[in-house]
C-alpha cells in the first residue's frame, strides 16, 4: 500500500544577504547594502516570515532490506531512516520509506546499537536496499555527483543499479560485508571504495600523435564580455561555468568630440590599490543545468560530456556623455578560484569574492550534501525552494573559527576540501552543530519535512542527521570528488576585459581579423540602424593603409576584398588597416576601421580528419607546414582558443571552449557511442602578443589566424580503427660483392591482430590509408591506401611481418671500385637525418564479418 502526501508550505524566500570574511578573526560580517547576486534574486530577508508556496511531495513506498545471509544481523531489530522518519523492519526484511518528487531519496538502516549499517537510494522503480545500492549510493557520495546538476544526479541513479560492470564488485562488497557489518565505519571501505572507483571510470584509448599538454582570450575563466544583441551601448556577460562571479566596470578613457585620440581618465593598473567605485556592476549567475548529456553511467557520474549551455546576465547599459563618441571600459570579473589573477583587488571586489566563496561553498556543496543525506536528492527542485543562508550566519561564524582550514581552502579553490572540513566541523562542533542544524531543520520543516520541526525540541535526535553525514564526509575524503569542482580549480580570482563603445553606426565585419600572408579577408560594412538597406540607397568609399596587401578594388557597395601580397617583407607585428564611409544623399551616416594582421606562417590542426569511436578520445595540436608544433618563445607568447559544437563530444572532456597558454593543444574526447557516421567542427583562433625586453611588458593580444579541423565519428561493431605512425627503415651502406648499395624510406607499418576481436566475429579484410608525411612529396603521400585479406599473408606480409606501405625512398650504389669514398657514407647519413625528422601517421580500419 503507498500513501501519497502532497505537502504544501510557506516557504523562505529571502536570499543571500552579503556576506564577507574578515582576515582577522575569519567571522563572517553582514551588510544590508548588498547587490543582488543573480537578475531574479528576491529581496533579501531575514530569514523569517511568509514568502510564495512551494511543496515538497513525498510519497511513501514499500521497500525490501537485502544483507548477506551469513552477516548475523537480525533484521527485525533494525530500524531504517528516511526524511528523518523511523520505520520498523519486518524479519523478511519488509519495512517503508519517503521518497521525494517521485524519484529516488537517500534511506539508511541502524541496528540495535543505533549504529548506521546500510544507506543507499531507494525509488519505485528500485525499491531494494542492499549492498548494491549501498555501492551506488557511496559512489554518488565518493564521484562527487551528489552536487552535480540535477539532471545529471537524476541519470546516474536511474541507471547505476542496471550496470553489468559493477556485478563482480557487489559481489566483493558483499563479502567484505558479511566479514564486517560495521564496514561502513571502517577505512579499509573507504580505501577500497576509491580503488573500485578507479576502476569503474571509463578507460579510453587515447589516440595521441604527439606527447603535449593543454588550458583562455575570448573566454576566461569561462566567462565573456559581448556586446549585446538588443542594444549596441550594452554589453552582456555570459557564464559557461558553474561558478559564481561578478562584474565590475570602470570607465578608463573617453574621446571627445572633435579629439582625434583618447583621454585617460583612470589607469586600470592601478585600481586594486586606489580602490576606485565602479561605474557599474553586474553579478554573474553560475549554469545551473544541463541541456543535454552524453555518454556513459560514470561519465556522467563525473560531469564528462555534459552541456551545460550559459546564462547571459544583462544587458548592462554603459551610456555615453553628451561630448563624448566613444569611451573605453575595463571590465574585472571577480569569483572564486585557484589562480591569483594578474591584479590586485580592490576593496569592493575582495568583498564580493569573499561572499561568492561562502555561497559557493554553503549553497553548491555542503546544503546539498546535506540534504542528500536526509533524502532530499534536489533541494532546490523548485525556484522557491532557495535557502537564505542568512540565518546561517552565527553557525558559519562558529565552524570557521574552529576550522581554520576551510578558509585556506577557499583562498586555493579547492571546494572539495572546503567542503569536508566545514562538513566535519558541523558534526564535531558542538554550539555551531546545534546552531546549524536548527536552522536547516527549520527550513526544511517550512518546506515540508514534518519530523523536522520534532527535533528541533530534541537535540538528542540529531544524531539522526549527523549518523549519514558524517559517513558521507569520511567516503568523500577518501575520495577524489575534487574532479567535479573543476571549474574552481581552473579559474582565476579575477579576469579582466576591455571594452569600446561607439557612437558610430557602422561597423565593419570582421571587426578584427588575423591571415597569413597569401590569403584573402571578405569584409562586409553593416549599417546597425537599418535592417533593410536597399541597393543603390547607400554609398561606401573604401581605402587602406596598404602596407602588405590591397583592396581588390573600392566598388562602392557594402562588399569588398583586402588581398594580402604573397611576397611582401614582414616585419613582426604587421598590420594593415581598413577604412570604410557611408554617405546617404551626400550626408555622412557613419565610419568605421578594422585592422588585419598578416603573419607569415600557416599553422593547422594535427591530427585533422581521424576518424574515432564513442568512448575515444584524441589529442589535437597546433603544427606549421613543416609539423612543428606552435610554441611560445622569448619575444611572441600565443593564446588559442579552442572550440567546437560538442555535436558528439567535448574538450577536455567537459568543455566547448579551452583556451591553451602554454603546450597548445587540447583533448577532444567523444561521448556519442550510437551515431553511425558523424563530423565534428574543430576551430582553433591564434592570438598573439610581442614581449618587450627593454619594459618586460607583453602587449595586448591580436588575432593572429583562425584555422579549423575536423573529427570524424563512426560507429560501427563490424570494424576496428587503429592508427600508426610513420617510421624510418633503412640499411646502412653495406659491400655485397663487386657492388655496394644502402637505403632508407618512410614506411607506414600494421602488425596483425589475433587480439580484441569481438567473440563471433572474423577479420574481412584490413585496409590502411595514409593520412599524412610532413614534409609531403610529389606526388603527396597522404591517401597513398591499401587492402589486405587473411589468408595470403605469403605475399603480403614484408619481411618485418607487418602490412605496410612505402613512400619517400632514398639510396645509393656503386662499384666496389668506389666503396672507399667517405661520401658514401655522409650522403647516407644526410638522407638518413631527413627520413627520421618526417612525420606523419596512417589509418588501418579492420572490417570484421561473422565467422563462417
Amino acid at each position: 500500500m503507498k500513501t501519497s502526501v502532497k505537502i504544501v508550505v510557506s516557504l523562505i524566500f529571502a536570499f543571500v544577504l552579503a556576506m564577507s570574511c574578515n582576515s582577522d578573526d575569519n567571522t563572517l560580517k553582514m551588510d544590508d547594502d548588498d547587490v543582488s547576486q543573480t537578475d531574479d534574486d528576491p529581496t533579501p530577508g531575514d530569514g523569517g516570515g511568509d514568502g510564495p508556496t512551494g511543496s515538497i511531495e513525498l510519497e511513501q513506498i514499500e521497500i525490501h532490506i537485502g544483507l548477506p545471509t551469513d552477516s548475523g544481523i537480525d533484521l527485525s531489530k533494525t530500524k531504517v531512516q528516511s526524511f528523518l522518519e523511523t520505520f520498523e523492519v519486518g524479519a523478511d526484511g519488509s519495512s517503508k520509506a519517503y521518497i521525494a518528487y517521485g524519484g529516488p531519496s537517500f534511506v539508511y538502516v541502524t541496528d540495535e546499537q543505533d549504529k548506521l549499517v546500510l544507506m543507499g537510494y531507494v525509488s519505485k522503480e528500485h525499491p531494494d536496499l542492499n549492498i548494491k545500492s549501498m555501492l551506488e549510493g557511496a559512489l554518488f557520495f565518493g564521484l562527487g555527483t551528489v552536487v552535480q546538476p540535477v539532471e545529471a544526479r537524476m541519470k546516474f541513479l536511474d541507471e547505476f543499479q542496471d550496470l553489468p560492470e559493477i556485478g563482480p564488485y557487489v559481489q566483493e562488497l558483499e563479502a567484505m560485508y558479511a566479514a564486517d557489518p560495521t564496514l561502513l565505519h571502517s577505512d579499509s571501505f573507504y580505501n577500497w571504495l576509491n580503488e573500485t572507483a578507479t576502476a569503474l571510470l571509463p578507460e579510453k584509448e587515447v589516440i595521441d600523435l604527439e606527447k603535449v599538454l593543454i588550458d583562455d582570450t575570448s573566454m576566461k575563466s569561462g566567462v565573456s564580455v559581448q556586446q549585446s544583441d538588443n542594444d549596441i551601448f550594452s554589453v552582456d556577460v555570459l557564464n559557461f561555468w558553474r561558478r559564481r562571479a561578478h562584474a565590475f566596470l570602470y570607465k578608463t578613457e573617453v574621446k571627445k568630440e572633435g579629439s582625434t585620440g583618447f583621454e585617460e581618465i583612470l589607469d586600470a593598473r592601478f585600481i586594486g590599490s586606489n580602490n576606485p567605485t565602479a561605474d557599474f556592476e553586474q553579478s554573474v549567475a553560475p549554469v545551473t543545468g544541463l541541456t543535454s548529456i552524453q555518454g556513459n553511467t560514470m561519465d556522467i557520474a563525473l560531469g564528462n560530456g555534459s552541456n551545460l549551455g550559459f546564462t547571459t546576465n544583462g544587458p548592462k547599459s554603459l551610456p555615453l556623455l553628451n561630448d563624448e563618441v566613444a569611451a573605453k571600459y575595463v571590465v574585472r570579473i571577480i569569483g572564486p578560484g585557484s589562480g591569483p589573477g594578474n591584479h590586485v583587488l580592490s576593496s569592493d571586489e575582495q568583498f564580493e569574492l569573499n561572499k561568492l566563496r561562502i555561497e559557493a561553498l554553503v549553497l553548491d556543496a555542503v546544503i546539498p550534501i546535506i540534504c542528500n543525506t536526509i533524502g532530499i536528492t534536489d533541494i532546490f527542485k523548485d525556484s522557491s525552494n532557495k535557502f537564505d543562508i542568512g540565518p546561517y550566519t552565527e553557525a558559519i561564524n562558529v565552524i570557521l573559527a574552529s576550522s581554520p582550514g576551510v578558509l585556506d581552502a577557499l583562498d586555493d579553490g579547492d571546494l572539495k576540501t572546503a567542503s569536508v572540513e566545514f562538513i566535519k566541523g558541523v558534526v564535531a562542533n558542538g554550539s555551531g552543530t546545534e546552531s546549524f542544524f536548527k536552522v536547516l531543520l527549520g527550513q526544511l520543516s517550512k518546506m515540508g519535512v514534518s519530523s523536522a520541526s520534532d527535533l528541533l525540541t530534541d537535540e538528542a535526535a540529531l544524531g539522526k542527521a549527523l549518523a549519514p553525514l558524517t559517513i558521507a564526509n569520511a567516503i568523500m575524503t577518501a575520495t577524489d570528488i575534487g574532479r567535479v569542482f573543476i571549474a574552481y580549480q581552473y579559474a582565476q580570482r579575477i579576469e579582466t576585459f576591455n571594452v569600446t563603445i561607439s557612437q558610430s553606426k557602422v561597423r565593419i565585419d570582421p571587426a578584427h581579423t588575423g591571415i597569413v600572408k597569401g590569403e584573402d579577408v571578405d569584409l562586409t560594412a553593416k549599417i546597425l540602424d537599418d535592417a533593410d538597406v536597399q541597393p543603390g540607397e547607400y554609398s561606401f568609399n573604401w581605402r587602406t593603409t596598404g602596407l602588405y596587401g590591397s583592396l581588390k578594388e573600392n566598388p562602392g557597395t557594402d562588399t569588398n576584398v583586402y588581398e594580402s601580397d604573397p611576397n611582401a617583407a614582414l616585419p613582426p607585428n604587421a598590420k594593415d588597416s581598413i577604412f570604410v564611409e557611408i554617405r546617404k544623399d551626400g550626408s555622412l551616416v557613419g565610419k568605421d576601421s578594422t585592422t588585419i594582421n598578416i603573419s607569415p606562417t600557416k599553422y593547422r590542426i594535427r591530427p585533422d580528419g581521424l576518424t574515432i569511436k564513442g568512448g575515444n578520445n584524441v589529442k589535437l595540436s597546433i603544427v606549421d607546414e613543416q609539423a612543428k608544433r606552435l610554441v611560445n618563445d622569448e619575444t611572441v607568447k600565443y593564446k588559442v582558443v579552442w572550440s567546437t559544437n560538442g555535436q558528439y563530444g567535448k574538450l577536455n572532456s567537459r568543455n566547448i571552449q579551452v583556451t591553451t597558454e602554454e603546450d597548445h593543444s587540447v583533448n577532444y574526447e567523444c561521448f556519442d557511442k550510437e551515431t553511425e557516421n558523424g563530423v565534428e567542427g574543430i576551430s582553433a583562433k591564434i592570438y598573439y602578443a610581442i614581449y618587450d625586453g627593454l619594459t618586460q611588458e607583453l602587449s595586448e593580444y591580436e588575432l593572429y589566424d583562425e584555422i579549423q579541423g575536423e573529427v570524424n565519428i563512426k560507429n560501427d561493431d563490424d570494424t576496428l580503427i587503429f592508427y600508426v605512425p610513420v617510421s624510418v627503415r633503412s640499411k646502412p651502406p653495406t659491400l655485397d660483392g663487386n657492388f655496394w648499395h644502402w637505403s632508407t624510406a618512410t614506411v607506414w607499418a600494421f602488425k596483425p591482430i589475433t587480439e580484441g576481436i569481438p567473440e563471433g566475429m572474423e577479420i574481412d579484410r584490413y585496409y590502411m590509408d595514409v593520412i599524412e608525411r610532413v614534409p609531403s612529396l610529389i606526388p603527396d603521400c597522404a591517401n597513398n591506401s591499401q587492402t589486405w585479406y587473411p589468408g595470403n599473408e605469403e605475399n603480403d606480409l614484408d619481411a618485418e611481418g607487418t602490412y605496410s606501405i612505402t613512400c619517400g625512398v632514398g639510396a645509393g650504389s656503386g662499384h666496389v671500385d668506389t666503396w672507399g669514398r667517405p661520401e658514401i657514407q655522409q650522403y647516407y647519413s644526410e638522407f638518413l637525418a631527413r627520413q627520421n625528422a618526417v612525420k606523419g601517421y596512417a589509418q588501418v580500419t579492420v572490417y570484421l564479418k561473422p565467422k563462417s
